[in-house]
């Protein structure tokens, strides 16, 4: 994937999120996403190519709508 249309949480959103996340290894429950050494986020879209110019007005006209 070499593009992607990401939207991240707000600060105490993503403590809360890193939180349970840390919780949930202590456990033993799951690792995975303390493994992806990543900020907590949302994936809208993954391109491998992309107009860029075209897809930034659209983001653009998105924000604005």
């Amino acid at each position: 994937m070499k593009y992607a249309v990401e939207l991240y949480f707000d600060k105490e959103t993503e403590n809360k999120l890193m939180y349970l996340s840390q919780r949930l290894a202590d456990e033993k429950l799951s690792t995975k996403f303390l493994e992806w050494k990543t900020r907590p986020h949302l994936t809208l879209a993954c391109f491998n190519d992309v107009d860029e110019d075209k897809c930034r007005n659209q983001l653009i006209i998105l924000h604005e709508f």
